[in-house]
């Protein structure tokens, strides 16, 4: 594996653990794929899982095994998924395919794997918000920011009323697709 992708595996796998995502592994309970509701009680699915996942990111850590340990934890993180409906997070989904990717990536060579997965996110997200009225207004980001609960509520609150309503949402909504489209064009 080369070692800017042995790097990043370690550490997509390091911040699952740190941030607790390891405890949250799925209990097989409205599946996807109806065959894995059949794996086991759902405690000893969600107890194999993890099992799963810590032996790769061992192994991975121990620079041992290290492409298919990327490729294990990452089908751990895809197979949880495909468990449980539930708990579908795009999120969670990004990591596991990034992890697979890397494993699959052989030794030489630009990640191309990795690539065509950063530019189909940053371009089905930025379409996305080009086909959603509520990005295109700013309606969706004056909501989002002037939501009370958010840390930057004051701040906003404060630069937006400088300007006509709506018009610095709108302007920020379009800097976020205009940005993702630029990332999905340019992802060297």
């Amino acid at each position: 594996m080369q070692p800017s992708l042995l790097l990043m595996s370690k550490i997509v796998v390091l911040c699952f653990i740190v941030s607790g995502q390891i405890r949250h592994l799925p209990f097989h309970l409205v599946p996807f794929v109806e065959p894995l509701r059949h794996l086991g009680t759902p405690s000893q699915f969600h107890d194999g899982l993890q099992a799963v996942f810590a032996l790769a990111a061992i192994s991975l850590f121990l620079n041992r095994w290290v492409r298919a340990a990327s490729i294990v934890a990452g089908g751990v993180i895809l197979i949880g998924i495909a468990s449980s409906i539930p708990d579908y997070e795009n999120n969670r989904l990004y990591t596991g395919l990034i992890l697979v990717l890397a494993g699959l990536q052989g030794p030489e060579g630009a990640p191309w794997l990795l690539r065509v997965q950063v530019v189909l996110l940053y371009f089905a997200a930025a379409l996305n918000k080009v086909l959603l009225v509520d990005w295109r207004d700013g309606y969706f980001m004056n909501a989002w920011l002037s939501y009370p609960g958010s840390a930057v509520h004051a701040t906003w609150t404060t630069f937006a009323g400088h300007f006509p309503r709506r018009v610095l949402a709108t302007v920020v909504s379009w800097a976020a697709i205009i940005t993702e489209f630029a990332l999905a064009v340019d992802s060297r």
